[in-house]
């Protein structure tokens, strides 16, 4: 990707279908978005790597934060398999849930 490769940004967001295919590009990975698998947000350093990170994972923990939801060692439910289900497991495991349960109408 020439535009990557010419390192003429300080940052960028990232949005389907290129979240996954971004990271290949990339110095350094977060390991949440390693976890998760998708990148969302890029930043060059000073020095000039590239990082990528997902955002949407502290979102989402912060937001269960400031709700006052209390996930360690429960028994947390994830509706869908879809992308954001990856965050949400990325981000119950954070938490500290103990079980995590996905419920989803595809049986893949």
């Amino acid at each position: 990707m020439p535009f990557l490769a010419s390192r003429r940004f300080d940052g960028l967001n990232v949005t389907i279908p290129y979240k996954i295919t971004v990271m290949q590009y990339l110095d350094e990975i977060s390991p949440e978005a390693e976890r998760i698998g998708s990148v969302n947000t890029v930043v060059r350093t000073n020095d000039g790597k590239l990082i990528g990170y997902n955002t949407d994972f502290y979102g989402m923990s912060e937001l269960i934060r400031h709700a006052g939801i209390a996930i360690k060692d429960k028994k947390v439910a994830i509706l869908g398999t879809g992308g954001t289900s990856k965050t949400a497991r990325a981000g119950a495991i954070h938490l500290g849930a103990k079980e995590i349960i996905t419920v989803s109408r595809d049986p893949n």
